[in-house]
């Protein structure tokens, strides 16, 4: 049964990045009511893998603008999958790992896409500028994902990774940066924006990780010490 609740209720304030707190949630919080009572959660984690997959396979084809456009597309359905759950009342353990899997399998598609796109004009540089930016994107969600675990909480990264949020701190911003770099490069047909963008976001990604180790410490410290792994 699809319960009412109100718009802002439905995302996930604490977790959520900026670009899905104030692009994407204000689209899906409106796209949700109105596919919840015809279609699952996991359904729609399904049609989130299909766009995002598609979007990986316009920008391997050399179509950035499609590929921009198709992923932030994959942004608004990797939120509608959770409030559809929520507006529900279905939320579960499988769903969330579902939620979770198509999120990376669709991130490291998409740079591995772009890395083929770029290889086109750059063959060293293309590859190898993708292939460090899908080991820090890698590392960052792992990084999330064991604080999780650890702690029983979602990583905070609005309160604990600053302007990194707007920059690399999750998906959301990645996508964003790397979508902009796609639109420069359709408009301008300039591979060297789109490489830019990659290597911007790769390095950003990497200080972005070193400042999220320092951020846990401090955030351990701050709580009482828990039992040994």
């Amino acid at each position: 049964m699809v319960t009412a609740r109100p718009i802002r209720r439905l995302g996930k304030p604490a977790t959520d990045g900026p670009y899905n707190h104030y692009l994407h949630r204000p689209v899906s919080a409106r796209v949700s009511p109105l596919v919840a009572p015809r279609m699952s959660a996991n359904a729609a984690t399904g049609w989130g893998l299909l766009a995002g997959l598609a979007a990986a396979a316009a920008a391997a084809a050399g179509w950035p603008i499609v590929a921009a456009v198709v992923i932030t597309a994959f942004s608004v359905l990797s939120c509608v999958d959770g409030e559809v759950a929520r507006l529900r009342g279905q939320t579960s353990r499988l769903g969330d790992f579902l939620d979770t899997m198509v999120d990376r399998i669709v991130e490291c598609a998409f740079v591995l896409a772009l890395a083929v796109d770029l290889r086109r004009t750059y063959p060293h540089w293309g590859p190898a500028a993708g292939l460090v930016l899908l080991a820090a994107v890698l590392l960052l969600v792992v990084s999330s994902e064991k604080f999780r675990s650890a702690f029983g909480r979602g990583y905070p990264k609005r309160q604990a990774d600053g302007l990194f949020c707007w920059l690399t701190s999750g998906s959301d911003a990645r996508f964003t940066l790397l979508s902009l770099g796609l639109v420069i490069e359709g408009v301008t047909g300039r591979a060297v924006v789109l490489l830019a963008a990659v290597l911007v976001v790769a390095g950003v990604s990497v200080l972005n990780l070193l400042w999220r180790l320092v951020a846990v410490v401090r955030l351990a410290g701050r709580e009482a010490p828990g039992e040994a792994p």
